[in-house]
């Protein structure tokens, strides 16, 4: 792969040549280019971490279309991107990414958030081992991935690897979920950490209150003649009438809200031959929020946590106008945070 310093008024080139000799001394050449939007190496940013992946996220994005005309895959390992001379501490790496392991050196703050042995992991390829690691286990991905990349030695995908930076994103995706539901809570006057309304705070009627269905809902006298009927016409009778019986509003102007734990095996680095299977289970909590046409799936690790951030989508979402509906399995935990968090709301408890 070969390319230059572009002007600012072009748009830079990507080319590949891929040369094949045969035995007998043929020779068979291709090359190929195509025309993108990426900086010239001495303007790729390799002092931050969003910059360096975003800069180079465009170079491999463009990379892959020339060498998918070729003949099988030409190596980019050229790229070298020229160190300036930071006064900065800077620190060697690698960056792991489709076409191979690049090896780097960057500064700022990206060298110094770097744990020893760290790769960088590109866009690109953190998109695909994510896709992996969601489909099966950390184990069958990272041979998965070995085999469609073609790593072998020195090279390969480990499994500690793939754990780490699947744990690392997972992390980092629920602490800023954690941040977004305390913002949203405390803009609510509600407290970020209990999900309680705050002490001497009234809420607002559309918070507490269910709005006025435009359906003529259900029709109790027509209910109540029902059962007079059936007990007219029969000894054992009916004892209930049509009051007694909650009965739901339309779908369309409902929020159904289905909380569980899902347990999932936990996984080892390694099993010993022969070693018996213990099953050991890791819990998250997962909530499904349906309303109209939409559906949502938030999930944590906490029941506490999912039902606060519950009640953050239903407040930020406006839902809570409308009649709020639990499906539940009757665990005691949950109908105990239902009652807990909601109890300045009406609500409806249907056991599945």
């Amino acid at each position: 792969m070969t390319m230059e310093k572009h002007p600012d008024d072009k748009k830079p080139v990507v080319e590949y040549t891929a040369k094949i000799t045969l035995p007998n001394g043929e020779v068979i050449e291709k090359t190929v280019s195509t025309e993108g939007d990426f900086p010239s190496l001495e303007e790729f940013d390799l002092s931050t971490r969003d910059g360096l992946l975003r800069d180079f996220d465009l170079l491999e994005k463009l990379s892959s279309k020339p060498s998918e005309s070729l003949m099988g895959n030409c190596p980019v390992n050229i790229w070298t991107p020229r160190l300036k001379k930071p006064e900065t501490k800077a620190a060697s790496t690698s960056l792991e990414a489709e076409s191979g392991r690049i090896s780097i050196r960057v500064y700022g703050s990206l060298a110094d958030s770097l744990q020893p042995k760290e790769r960088v992991l590109s866009l690109s390829f953190l998109e695909a081992a994510s896709c992996a690691r969601t489909k099966t286990s950390y184990r069958d991905a990272a041979d998965i991935l070995n085999r469609f990349l073609g790593r072998t030695d020195i090279n390969l995908i480990k499994l500690r690897t793939s754990s780490d930076s699947i744990g690392r994103i997972g992390t980092e995706v629920s602490e800023e979920l954690s941040d977004v539901t305390a913002h949203i809570l405390s803009m609510y006057s509600f407290d970020a950490e209990s999900a309680l309304p705050l002490e001497g705070v009234v809420l607002s009627d559309n918070i507490m209150t269910v709005s006025a269905s435009q359906d003529a809902g259900p029709d109790k006298p027509g209910i109540n003649e029902a059962i007079a009927a059936v007990n007219d016409s029969r000894e054992e009778k009916i004892p209930f009438s049509a009051a007694g019986i909650e009965i739901e509003s339309v779908p369309e102007e409902c929020v159904y809200v289905s909380i569980d734990d899902i347990g999932v095996k936990h996984q080892k680095d390694s099993r010993k031959e022969g070693s018996v299977r213990d099953y050991k289970y890791v819990e998250n909590t997962v909530a499904h929020i349906q309303y109209g046409g939409e559906s949502y799936i938030l999930t944590g690790i906490g029941m506490r946590n999912v039902f606060k951030s519950v009640l953050a989508f239903l407040l930020v979402n406006n839902l809570l106008s409308r009649e709020l509906v639990f499906l539940t399995d009757g665990a005691q935990d949950i109908r105990s945070h239902i009652q807990s968090v909601f109890q300045f709301h009406p609500y409806m408890v249907i056991l599945d």
